[in-house]
C-alpha cells in the first residue's frame, strides 16, 4: 500500500480530533437537556403546589424559601440552560459540518491511493 502523504496524516488527525469535539459536545448536549428536564419538572410541580411551604436544596441542607422566589430561581435557571443549550447546538452543526468536509476529502483521497472508505463511527 502506497504511503500516506503528510497531508493525509493531518486529514485524518483532524477529522479524528473533530469526531471527540462532536461526542463531547453531544455529551455536554445530553447533560444540559437532562437539567432543563429536571428544572421543568420542578418548576411544574411547584407551579402545582399550591400556597404549600416550599423548601430547597443547598449544598447539603434543605432551606424553607419563598414560592415566588424559588419560581423566579427555576425559570432563570431554564432560561439559562436553554441558552446554554443553544449555543451547544450551534457548535455541534459546524463540527459535524466538519466531520462530513473530512470525511469527504479523505474518502477521496484514500480512493486514490485504494484505500478503502472513512467512517463516521470513529
Amino acid at each position: 500500500m502506497a504511503q500516506l502523504s503528510q497531508e493525509m496524516q493531518q486529514k485524518i488527525q483532524d477529522f479524528q480530533e473533530a469526531q471527540q469535539q462532536a461526542r463531547v459536545l453531544l455529551s455536554q448536549k445530553y447533560q444540559i437537556e437532562l437539567q432543563m428536564k429536571e428544572t421543568q419538572n420542578a418548576l411544574d410541580e411547584l407551579e402545582k403546589a399550591g400556597n404549600t411551604e416550599v423548601h430547597k436544596v443547598v449544598g447539603q441542607i434543605l432551606i424553607k424559601s419563598d414560592k415566588n422566589t424559588v419560581h423566579s430561581e427555576l425559570k432563570e435557571k431554564v432560561e439559562t440552560l436553554e441558552l446554554r443549550l443553544k449555543t451547544i447546538e450551534k457548535q455541534e452543526k459546524k463540527v459535524m459540518e466538519k466531520v462530513k468536509t473530512l470525511q469527504e476529502e479523505l474518502q477521496k483521497g484514500l480512493a486514490g491511493l485504494g484505500g478503502g472508505n472513512v467512517s463516521e463511527g470513529g
